[in-house]
């Protein structure tokens, strides 16, 4: 595998990998470990561990099997999990308790990340990518036909975004709407919006997370819609990619605080991608843009059907 087939498997930052390379060759094998919290890819020379995009270790003798059920708590602390039991692979000894030192370090790791959040709301504008990005997600073409479906004013982005969404789930056959107010295909939206506005912001008032959530959930029941609804604060990095990868796209609530070019505002994503170190998202923004990128970092929350939830 080519360090470029590795970059786009599991989303390294361009410039890091190219760092690695001289050192430690091509990529051989690429898998989890620690249950899915981290990645390690094994090179021809050596290999690298990675939480998220961030890298934590990097050597040059190899440690894990592809095979094996493996965990990493930190240099030098290599497990094989057998049974009930663990196995250092360095002492060979037998460790039955890791879990606290596990939650340690993911923890350690998810500060790191509201470090980044950090640094950005520091900055007068959010960061924004210098060169073309490879996304990982929905294509941009096929937000295309809702181009035209903008939201006529700013307290009303909640609802109009849940259109956008509701409309493309509905013509990809992930969700059912009655045909009275829309159906497949169809570019008008107008009673989709109205009935949606009445359950999620009868009074035209501004949303969060919570907020939307419940409306989309009264709205499913008022239609007997068999569908579960999910939403999650700030902390939603982790949920949004895996959303991502499975091309579910979700509602975004972004911020002015966080140096949000839209204000208080709720778009909906369906890509992300990464740029020296940072994530973006493709969004629709329900401004008449469908194709524009934004700063992870700008989120608060985020809205998504339940049934398409896999975390």
């Amino acid at each position: 595998m080519s360090v470029t087939e590795a970059i786009l498997e599991i989303n390294l930052p361009i410039d890091l990998c190219y760092h690695l390379l001289p050192q430690l060759g091509d990529v051989r094998e690429i898998f989890p470990i620690n249950q899915g919290q981290l990645t390690y890819v094994a090179f021809s020379k050596g290999y690298s561990i990675f939480f998220k995009n961030r890298l934590l270790e990097v050597g040059e003798d190899h440690l894990f099997s592809s095979e094996d059920d493996n965990y990493y708590l930190g240099p030098n602390e290599y497990f094989k999990k057998v049974a009930d039991h663990f196995i250092h692979l360095k002492s060979g000894e037998v460790v039955k308790k890791v879990a606290v030192s596990l939650n340690q370090l993911y923890l350690k790791e998810q500060g790191a990340g509201f470090l980044e959040l950090g640094k950005n709301l520091v900055k007068k504008k959010a960061p924004v990518p210098k060169e073309p990005m490879e996304f990982i997600g929905i294509s941009e073409k096929e937000f295309l036909p809702y181009k035209n479906i903008t939201t006529p004013s700013g307290k009303l982005c909640g609802s109009y975004a849940s259109v956008v969404l509701f409309s493309y789930l509905q013509d990809h056959l992930m969700l059912t709407l009655p045909t009275t107010l829309r159906k497949i295909g169809q570019k008008k939206t107008d009673l989709l919006a109205e009935k949606l506005i009445y359950f999620i912001q009868k009074h035209g008032l501004p949303t969060v997370p919570f907020q939307v959530a419940l409306g989309w959930k009264r709205f499913f029941h008022y239609y007997h819609i068999k569908q579960g609804v999910f939403f999650q604060n700030f902390g939603a990095r982790k949920t949004s990619e895996k959303l991502l990868q499975e091309k579910n796209p979700f509602l975004l609530g972004v911020l002015r605080i966080f140096r949000s070019e839209y204000g208080n505002h709720w778009v909906v994503c369906y890509a992300y991608g990464t740029y020296e170190g940072q994530t973006f998202y493709k969004i629709h923004d329900n401004w008449g843009n469908y194709e524009k990128i934004i700063a992870a970092t700008l989120g608060n929350g985020i809205v998504a059907i339940k049934n398409n939830v896999k975390v």
